[in-house]
Formats: structure tokens, C-alpha cells, sequence
């Protein structure tokens, strides 16, 4: 499971056999969105809190889970590091929407099936949270507050906005491999166990794989048993070289050769 959740979900290997460009663009886009839900839902939920210290207000304790896990200088690297994270994955962001939105506007590809419902609008809320968190910043560090509110107003929001529009999107992804995880483990798994054997008898998939196949296609309603001269048959029992075959001679015989 570590192995997988470092190479498939961490790193997105599958995605830099693809392309290198794409690669970056989804390893900013994952990591600093990642980052920034690792970030935001403990503090928002109460799970991670800071405390001045009872003897100096310059060292901070760090509490998660009402636990004592540390404390560091407020003026430290640590400190900094903490304090600016949200910012970091925000440019980190601002850098995959970037690459992203150069790749959609000039890749023929791309533009011939994308959509604005599903490709382009969830870059632009999350462009939005992205660009108006880091404007808090900038305004209480570098402008001494003035808008400071309504930029916060703006960003909940725009925050609210990115949340209700997850399951309509490209966005479901993180959920979505959250689930490839699991069939990385069942693929291994499916390669040490024994070879189905199809008609033809070649070993083409493994047992578990088709079986479990079968009773998910009976639970969905999807009958494709047959009967042969040999007996009754299930269609998933014949390899896909062996069903392209079939295909080939049915038409022929449907057009009388």
C-alpha cells in the first residue's frame, strides 16, 4: 500500500509515462490543492491548533488531537514554514494553472474535446480561491489590512463555490484515485492468483478477476451466458482475441459469405 500510495497517488508516475508537460501540471495542481485540504480541514474542524506559551508569547505549542506535538519560535524557519504553507500551495497551484490553461488553449487535442462545464470552470474556481487567498496575504502583510474583509468575503465564497462543485467535475479526481489505490492492489493481487483458462485456452486474466466480473455484471442485470453445443457458456469466459473473432465470422455470416 505505502508503495503505491508514493508512486501512483504521490508521484502520479502514470501520468509522467504519458507526458512530462502533463506530469508537472497535475503534480502542481494535486499537491498544492492536497496541501492545502491537509492544511484547512484540521484547523477548520479544530483537529490542529497553536497556543502562545504560558512563559513567552514569542513560543508557540502545536496541538493536534488536544496533544502536545511540539513547539517552536515564532520567528524561526519552522515558523515561517507553518505559518506560509497555505500561500505555498497556492503558487504551487497558480504554476499547474498555468501550464494547464497554456496546454487547453493550444492543444488542438485538448480544445476538440473539452468543455467549459467540465475542463474550464473548475480551473477558474480554483483560480479563484488560489488568487483571493493569496490577496489576504497581501493585504494584511504588505497593505497594512484595507479591503482585507471583503477579499475574505470573496475567498469563502469562492471556497464554497470549489466545495459544492467537486462531484460535477474534473475535480471528483481526488476521490477517483483514492479508488485507484484499492484496484493497484487488486491488480496485484490478480497476478498471483491462478490464470482463468478461456476457451481457447489461453490465460488471459486471472481467475478472481473474471469471477468477480460475472457477479457484478448478474447484479447489474447484464445476463451474457449462451448456450453451446458443449454445454452453457458465459461470454466472459472467451478471451478478447478470441470475441474479436467471433465478431468477424458473425458479420460474415450476416452478409452471406
Amino acid at each position: 500500500m505505502a508503495r503505491v500510495v508514493a508512486t501512483d497517488f504521490a508521484a502520479q508516475n502514470f501520468i509522467r509515462r504519458r507526458s512530462v508537460y502533463r506530469w508537472i501540471t497535475h503534480v502542481c495542481l494535486s499537491g498544492g490543492c492536497t496541501l492545502a485540504f491537509a492544511i484547512t480541514f484540521p484547523l477548520v474542524f479544530g483537529w490542529v491548533h497553536f497556543e502562545p506559551g504560558a512563559n513567552n508569547a514569542e513560543v508557540y505549542r502545536v496541538n493536534v488531537l488536544g496533544f502536545n506535538a511540539g513547539s517552536f519560535n515564532v520567528h524561526s524557519v519552522e515558523a515561517w514554514v507553518m505559518f506560509n504553507l497555505l500561500n505555498i500551495s497556492a503558487v504551487l497551484v497558480m504554476i499547474g494553472l498555468v501550464l494547464a490553461g497554456i496546454r487547453r488553449l493550444v492543444g488542438a487535442g485538448e480544445r476538440a474535446v473539452q468543455t467549459f462545464a467540465e475542463d474550464i470552470l473548475p480551473l477558474i474556481l480554483i483560480f479563484a480561491v488560489s488568487a483571493t487567498g493569496l490577496m489576504l496575504t497581501v493585504s494584511y502583510k504588505l497593505l497594512a489590512g484595507p479591503r482585507h474583509s471583503q477579499v475574505a468575503m470573496f475567498h469563502t465564497a469562492s471556497v464554497i463555490a470549489l466545495l459544492f462543485y467537486i462531484p460535477f467535475g474534473k475535480l471528483f479526481h481526488m476521490f477517483q484515485r483514492s479508488c485507484a489505490l484499492c484496484v493497484s492492489l487488486y491488480k496485484r493481487r490478480a497476478r498471483l492468483a491462478l490464470g482463468a483458462l478461456p476457451t481457447c485456452g489461453d490465460d488471459y486474466a486471472s481467475a478472481m478477476h473474471v469471477d468477480d466480473l460475472k457477479r457484478v455484471l448478474d447484479r447489474l442485470g447484464f445476463d451474457y451466458r449462451f448456450v453451446t453445443p458443449r454445454g452453457e457458456a458465459h461470454y466472459q469466459d472467451i478471451c478478447p482475441a478470441c470475441r474479436r473473432r467471433a465478431l468477424a465470422l458473425n458479420q460474415g455470416r450476416l452478409l452471406g459469405r
